[in-house]
């Protein structure tokens, strides 16, 4: 393991729209101890050559092609089995990074021994505009805190691996990230919150309704099997989350009202 180093996982599928952006994105960090790892999830457009163009042209660009389609939870586990550096960070292959998100996080980790940190987030559509919509999560965020809801976006948040061990996720097909903070916290992790908008998440249209029922269902399944919450205790959870995630999607003009 390889101290100060950041190793980034970057899970790929299908993502030839995208991806160059997110790329450049890393590449124009002022932090720039890093390694790029890209995990190919056996994509089938031209996402395994935009990987190959990059990783030669930096030699800390590192890439796996899987050959079975893991999902993403699988494809970020297997890039940190491979990963050298001290602090693990995640970026989404249509997401996109602030050229200062790492050394922010890193100064803030190193000042106040924090075991995870993560940065605000804002949502843009496919092209880059922004939806008006801003998540930010408390400085220091609880276990009690997180079973409301996630707040911690995985494209935001840097862990360093020898206070809290590898950032290992169940292989749900989305919320894994949940579930991986709500056991850190719960045993004791603290996160710490920089409170900058460092990273634009992007919502892909089409998707959102299906995902929220496939969320809904994952979260009780989280808060049940693996944190042991009581049903009397999941629903005013999951109720509370619908309503945020609702309101998220309504104009910022409007909920300023």
């Amino acid at each position: 393991m390889i101290h100060d180093l950041v190793s980034i996982i970057l899970p790929v599928y299908n993502a030839e729209k995208t991806l160059e952006e997110s790329v450049f994105s890393v590449l124009d960090q002022t932090w720039t101890n890093w390694e790029l790892i890209f995990v190919d999830d056996k994509s089938g457009d031209n996402s395994r050559e935009l990987i190959q163009k990059f990783a030669s042209k930096d030699d800390r660009i590192r890439s796996i092609f899987l050959e079975a389609n893991l999902g993403a939870a699988g494809a970020r586990n297997a890039g940190v089995a491979v990963a050298q550096g001290r602090f693990i960070a995640f970026i989404d292959s249509d997401d996109l990074w602030m050229k200062h998100k790492l050394t922010r996080q890193i100064s803030l980790m190193e000042e106040t021994g924090a075991d995870i940190s993560f940065t605000d987030y804002e949502w843009i559509n496919l092209v880059g505009k922004r939806l008006d919509v801003v998540v930010k999560a408390s400085n220091t965020p609880t276990w009690e805190d997180l079973t409301w809801g996630n707040d911690i976006g995985l494209s935001t948040a840097v862990v360093d691996r020898t206070r809290v061990g590898d950032p290992i996720m169940p292989l749900y097909r989305l919320n894994h990230d949940y579930a991986m903070w709500l056991e850190y916290l719960r045993k004791g992790a603290r996160a710490v919150r920089v409170p900058e908008l460092l990273v634009q998440y992007r919502v892909i249209s089409g998707s959102l309704s299906h995902n929220k029922f496939e969320s809904f269902r994952l979260n009780w399944v989280i808060l049940s099997r693996m944190q042991h919450l009581s049903v009397i205790a999941i629903v005013p959870r999951l109720l509370w989350w619908a309503f945020r995630t609702s309101f998220r999607r309504v104009p910022l003009w409007l909920r300023r009202k």
